[in-house]
């Protein structure tokens, strides 16, 4: 059967080896009823890229069909399958499903647990057989589904995360397996741009956390600049897990509490500690067991305590794919704006913004932005791009309406969640056209850094 970029199929069939003979039997059910099914085995030829192969027949199918055994969430090339069809399912348009048969009594728990199943396991008459796939097929399951796991406090998905694959990749091989946490950090060698932000650490955690968030019996954001916000956030999912009752006092007795009740459980969650200082703040708030720990930090050394995946800026060819998305403008000047800002997402990110709100092209504003760049001051929180950028959007919101400069004076002082328009005092004014006024400020980058 041809696969390519044009083909469009009905399923994608994903599975381990020790089940290919339920492979061609599912496959020629389904195709008897008319339906076209993208198989590894049949439509990818030897000598073609295996990677390139399943991720055409991942994007051009509507759904994907799991022949789940206990051995399936344990292969880095099953898990690409459904985590790759996971984040093509949550960007696009159209309805995508989920499809579990599974083909031992490995229970649907963890992994995949709330999607649409049917079991093969113990069933030999053909005909109940051919039923229950074509059930599967048709999204009625055999039980009703579960509910769903908790994924408390994670930022909304970043629209134009661009890349990051590689990086993807490895915090899920790290995670995985039985180290108890990754990191990520900004790190290029020991020049300035260590422990500087805007190289986009969180939207790469929030990009992980909403992609594999199937792996995980659920998921708790924890804002950690502060340790108090720590803290907070754990005391939270205490009451989550039954660990405490909302009227707790004692926030650190909670926070404690819940990571009790984590390593008690057979469940595995994940936690997200996002923008740690440094080691020491969280030693003592470490789960022992029963979680996996994704920690962003702008601190260089974690090897004590963590795997490390150093985060760079990116590549051209991603940084570029960035600007074209949120603008759709062509590649030769992206490159140039690109480069100018020395590839670093939170700054594409703002300048995207601002040249699609004013219309400034791309050349112009890499002009502006690379003389302020040279005049600006060292050894600020960020780097002088990503502050370039945002004084541009600063000066351009104000230029559009004068009453923004108080009202960003007011909200900068807030803790960086979105914040009520209903806490803004009398005595401040909110711009008419605050909306306009926030696209400028702060991209979808800004927002999660």
């Amino acid at each position: 059967m041809p696969s390519g970029p044009g083909e469009r199929y009905d399923f994608f069939l994903s599975r381990r080896g020790s089940v290919a003979p339920i492979a061609r039997e599912v496959t020629d059910v389904l195709k008897e009823q008319g339906y076209n099914v993208f198989v590894q085995d049949y439509d990818i030829r030897f000598g073609n890229s295996l990677v390139e192969k399943m991720h055409i027949g991942i994007m051009n199918s509507r759904d994907l069909i799991i022949l789940f055994t206990r051995d399936y969430e344990r292969s880095p090339y099953t898990r690409k399958e459904f985590t790759s069809f996971e984040a093509q399912r949550l960007r696009s348009p159209e309805q995508r499903h989920i499809v579990i048969l599974l083909c031992d009594d490995t229970p649907p728990e963890g992994l995949l647990a709330d999607n649409v199943y049917q079991t093969l396991m113990g069933i030999e008459n053909p005909e109940e057989r051919k039923s229950r796939i074509l059930a599967a097929a048709e999204r009625q399951s055999q039980a009703a589904p579960l509910p769903p796991r908790p994924f408390i406090g994670v930022p909304p998905r970043i629209a134009s995360f661009t890349g990051r694959e590689d990086e993807l990749d490895r915090l899920d091989a790290i995670l995985m397996q039985d180290k108890p946490a990754a990191v990520t950090q900004a790190s290029v060698g020991r020049a300035a741009v260590q422990g500087l932000g805007g190289v986009g650490k969180t939207s790469l955690a929030i990009e992980y956390a909403r992609r594999f968030r199937g792996l995980y019996a659920g998921v708790c954001w924890c804002s950690a600049e502060a340790r108090t916000g720590l803290m907070s956030a754990l005391a939270s999912l205490a009451v989550t897990l039954g660990a405490a009752t909302p009227e707790e006092a004692d926030v650190e007795k909670a926070a404690k509490a819940a990571l009790r009740r984590l390593a008690e459980q057979r469940a595995t969650w994940l936690l997200v500690y996002d923008n740690v200082p440094a080691p020491d703040y969280i030693t003592d708030l470490l789960p022992s067991a029963g979680a996996r720990v994704l920690i962003t930090s702008r601190f260089s050394d974690w090897s004590q305590l963590a795997d490390e995946v150093a985060l760079d800026v990116l590549p051209l060819e991603e940084a570029v794919a960035l600007l074209r998305s949120r603008t759709g403008r062509g590649y030769a000047v992206a490159q140039t704006l690109a480069d100018a800002l020395g590839r670093l997402p939170l700054a594409l990110d703002h300048s995207a913004a601002y040249c699609k709100r004013t219309q400034m092209r791309f050349t112009d504003y890499a002009t502006k932005a690379s003389s302020l760049i040279d005049a600006a001051p060292r050894g600020v929180g960020y780097l002088r791009s990503v502050a370039v950028t945002f004084d541009l959007a600063i000066t351009e919101a104000v230029t559009q309406c004068a009453a923004a400069e108080p009202l960003m004076a007011y909200l900068a002082q807030c803790a960086p969640e979105r914040i009520p328009m209903i806490l803004v005092p009398e005595g401040v004014p909110v711009p008419q056209h605050s909306g306009f006024v926030a696209s400028l400020v702060s991209g979808d980058y800004a927002a999660s850094s």
